[in-house]
């Protein structure tokens, strides 16, 4: 008791326990698994499926094939690590050897992302408070992090883009990404099928210290360019 209350007189101490606590109560250790993702290709296929690259540094130290098909009414993911990190050289045979279809970037001009004809103009929504702290009552509630927020909240748990010009309808968003209070890190449109890709980066870390990028997938409602 004599101990308590000498530890109690400590400044600052108390509240670096209640926030020891916090991490233990959530069951999260610091395993800081950084992501990066690499847009393969999207074959012509019915449906149509999306492929991308993903790689974990950190103590995940893995790489995967993320296979996203668009199935109506709702798209599905699929999974498949590979055997060796970052190796993805091989699946530019495979592309080769597929139908698939051709893909422009959107090119930056300060926030403002568009296609070479200008008929699509988008940018980062602004940042929503609210919903961002809503998401860390869910973490200290939970313990868990953006892949749960998405699978409760829904589409109520993201901000979508804005559209400056073109409008579009999301199809599909990478379970493991917040999308609350993003950055816009590359925009990819592939003209003939009418889809936009925009990889997110979400400056926030999940109390594991684990990036939470992610991607949105959009079709849009302009004609096919």
């Amino acid at each position: 008791m004599a101990l308590l209350k000498r530890l109690g007189s400590l400044p600052g101490l108390w509240v670096i326990l209640l926030t020891l606590g916090l991490f233990s109560r959530c069951g999260h250790s610091s395993t800081a698994c950084r992501q990066s993702f690499h847009l393969l290709f999207l074959t012509r296929s019915q449906p149509l499926t999306l492929w991308v690259g993903e790689d974990l540094s950190g103590e995940c130290s893995l790489s995967r094939l993320v296979q996203v098909v668009l199935d109506e009414p709702e798209a599905r993911t699929l999974y498949t690590l590979l055997e060796d990190y970052g190796q993805w050289q091989w699946l530019k045979r495979v592309r080769d050897r597929l139908q698939h279809f051709a893909v422009d970037s959107l090119s930056r001009q300060q926030n403002l992302w568009q296609d070479r004809s200008g008929r699509i103009q988008l940018s980062a929504p602004p940042a929503d408070s609210l919903r961002m702290q809503a998401f860390w009552d869910h973490i200290a509630g939970t313990g868990s992090g953006a892949e749960s927020w998405n699978r409760t909240r829904g589409r109520d748990g993201l901000q979508e883009p804005v559209f400056v010009k073109g409008t579009a309808v999301l199809r599909y968003a990478y379970p493991a990404g917040l999308y609350l209070n993003y950055q816009i890190d590359r925009v990819y449109l592939f003209p003939e099928a009418g889809l936009l890709v925009i990889f997110t980066r979400q400056e926030q870390l999940a109390p594991g210290l684990d990036t939470m990028n992610g991607f949105l997938v959009y079709q849009l409602n302009t004609p096919r360019l």
